[in-house]
Order: C-alpha cells, then sequence, then structure tokens
C-alpha cells in the first residue's frame, strides 16, 4: 500500500516481511488466525496483488479485517464492493466499508469520503481531513447520494462512422481537479506496445502518464468507471487499467489506433485471450492550455473538450473488425499543460 494510506503496522508483523513469501504467507495467516486485524488486511492485501493470488480467500479477509475495524482492511473491501470482485456489487456496502476506512484513520479514504459527501474543501485538505471525528464520518457517509452521483448526460453524436460521441459537462469539476491531484507529481514517460518486444518508449508518444489499478484505485475513480459503463453499455469487467495522462508544452501522440492489430500472431492471441480493445473513453480535465486537441485526421477534425467534457469512440466496426478510420493523434499543447483521464475497454465476440 502506499504511504498515504497505510496505517501502522505492529511492530511483531514486520519481521514477516524479511522471510519468503511462502513464510511471509504462512505467518500472516497463524496471525490472522488468532485474530490480528493489522496481520488479516496484510494477508488480504498480498493475496489480491501478489502471487500466488487468491481472490476469495483475500476478499474473506479482507472484510474480516473490516469487521474488526482495521482501516486497510476497510479499504480493500470498499474498493471491492464497489467493482463487484469477490463480493457482489453493492455501493451502500462499499460506502459503509469506506466509513470504517475513514474512521480508522485512512488518510486517503477520508478524503474521498468527503468528496463523495460534496465536501471538498475537506477533501482537498489532508490536514483538515486527518482531524475528521467517528461522528462527522457518520455524517458524511449519510449525505452522499449515490443515485444523483451515477446520473450522466446526454450523449451527443459526432459521428456515425466512425462511431464517435460526446458528452458535457460529463465530470463534475471538484472530481477533475481530485484525479489530477492523484496523477500529479507521479506520472512517468507514456509507453506504446510492440507485439514482438512488449511495451517500449517511442517517438511516436512523448507524453506522462499515471496508470491506476484496481488496488491502487479509489470509489471516486470507481464511481467515474460505473458511470463510463452505464454510458457505453460496456461492463466494468473489460475494463483495463485506467491511465492519466499528461501532456507538457509539445508533447504529443502522434497518429495512432488503439485497436490491438490482428494482422500479427500476438496481437491475435491476445484479443483471442484477454478481447479486443473496443472502446477508448476520454475525460478532458483541465482547460488552462492552447492547443492540444484530438484529432481525426480520417474525419479532418479535431475536437477539444471542456474541464470535464467526455469523448468516446468505437475503435471496431459492428462485425468487430478494426476501424481504421478511427485513426486519432493527442496534438501538442503550445502552451499551459492538458490532463486526461483515459480509459480502455475490451471485449470479446460474441
Amino acid at each position: 500500500m502506499t504511504p498515504e494510506t497505510a496505517s501502522p503496522v505492529p511492530d511483531n508483523l514486520h519481521g514477516a516481511e524479511s522471510a519468503s513469501p511462502d513464510q511471509t504467507l504462512a505467518w500472516l495467516r497463524r496471525a490472522a488466525e488468532q485474530e490480528n486485524s493489522a496481520a488479516k488486511a496484510a494477508l488480504a492485501e498480498r493475496l489480491l496483488t501478489r502471487p500466488p493470488y487468491s481472490l476469495a480467500e483475500g476478499t474473506a479477509w479482507a472484510v474480516a479485517s473490516a469487521r474488526a475495524g482495521h482501516p486497510d482492511g476497510a479499504h480493500l473491501a470498499a474498493l471491492l464492493s464497489a467493482w463487484g470482485l469477490g463480493l457482489n456489487q453493492d455501493w451502500q456496502a462499499a460506502l459503509d466499508f469506506l466509513e470504517i476506512a475513514a474512521r480508522g484513520g485512512h488518510d486517503r479514504d477520508r478524503r474521498v469520503l468527503a468528496g463523495l459527501a460534496g465536501q471538498w474543501q475537506l477533501a482537498r485538505e489532508v490536514k483538515l481531513a486527518a482531524k475528521i471525528s467517528a461522528a462527522e464520518c457518520a455524517a458524511l457517509r449519510r449525505a452522499v447520494r449515490m443515485d444523483a452521483l451515477l446520473a450522466c448526460p446526454p450523449v451527443r453524436l459526432l459521428s456515425q462512422a466512425p462511431r464517435i460521441g460526446t458528452l458535457s459537462a460529463f465530470v463534475d469539476p471538484q472530481i477533475c481537479d481530485w484525479l489530477e491531484e492523484r496523477a500529479r507529481g507521479n506520472v512517468t514517460r507514456a509507453q506504446v506496445y510492440d507485439p514482438s518486444t512488449g511495451a517500449q518508449d517511442a517517438a511516436i508518444r512523448t507524453n506522462t502518464e499515471l496508470h491506476i489499478g484496481t488496488f491502487e484505485s479509489d470509489l471516486i475513480i470507481m464511481l467515474l468507471q460505473h458511470r463510463i459503463a452505464a454510458v457505453t453499455g460496456l461492463p466494468l469487467a473489460g475494463m483495463e487499467a485506467c491511465s492519466i495522462l499528461h501532456y507538457a508544452p509539445g508533447e504529443e501522440f502522434k497518429p495512432h489506433h488503439d485497436f490491438f492489430d490482428t494482422g500479427t500472431p500476438e496481437n491475435a492471441r491476445i484479443v483471442a485471450e484477454q478481447g479486443q480493445r473496443v472502446l477508448t473513453f476520454l475525460v478532458y480535465l483541465n482547460d488552462n492550455y492552447a492547443g492540444g486537441e484530438t484529432e481525426f485526421p480520417y474525419l479532418q477534425q479535431r475536437f477539444r473538450g471542456r474541464k470535464g467534457d467526455a469523448l468516446f469512440f468505437w475503435n471496431i466496426l459492428p462485425d468487430f473488425s478494426p476501424d481504421r478510420r478511427t485513426l486519432h493523434a493527442g496534438l501538442p499543447p503550445s502552451s499551459g499543460e492538458k490532463w486526461l483521464f483515459s480509459q480502455w475497454i475490451r471485449a470479446k465476440r460474441e
């Protein structure tokens, strides 16, 4: 877990970290079976994020730790409930676990709870959030209105061929700021995937990014992903780790396709096993830059959303073959810096 989210581990747990993986797991299981809630949380985290993975056992220990009041276990249980991974998807259960994590002192989850309750000034101030009492956590939990948070604006069709849609004010400005803050200072050089060599730096792409997987995520990000699923009609299970993209002046992603070209054996294998990258969804997180449009050369169009607007396009044709008309580029800002939220979604042909 990150330094921001990790709560103190009792001294008698630290020795396990220097042992072999098998010894560590055995030690944590013994401690967890002796009702050590920190061991339950640490065991859950290891089983959910590192080999040998066990979703069922990791979920069980996360829930057990949460019920014992441990903030790290409650944090994991909140993510699992919100996503529907290992547990039934249930926003109310996720919020209950989030409240437990916040009451227990989980720094980020205190801020997440405040943000979901609409108290964004509190969410932005780490020092203020650290002073939230248990009673205030309960009040914030009661103030969260998931129906309103999950509601989506109507889609406007930008193009029918290729299929491109936009949404105005899809994300609240405060959530845009939250996403930008999550990434600022944590981005690395964005790479491209080559079927023969894997991910690598390339002259075609010079921007930076932050990948956020399931267990690095938070309920604000998962809320956004649920809304993307509702707009596109595609399930959460097909979502890759989301990315927050950063473009400094002059940085770009030259014209490219997002689908996997199945003309190569390796890409054909990936698509057969993991699904084709069928849809790209982008959210514009800030306004204060010049240039930086998303360009579609086939359409001879450039699109630039305002803060909170979204753009999405299908990378495949109705028959599931790649739609090469979706060639697109992230043009470089001429001044200022551009921030985007990016979500790729995969699916298999039925």
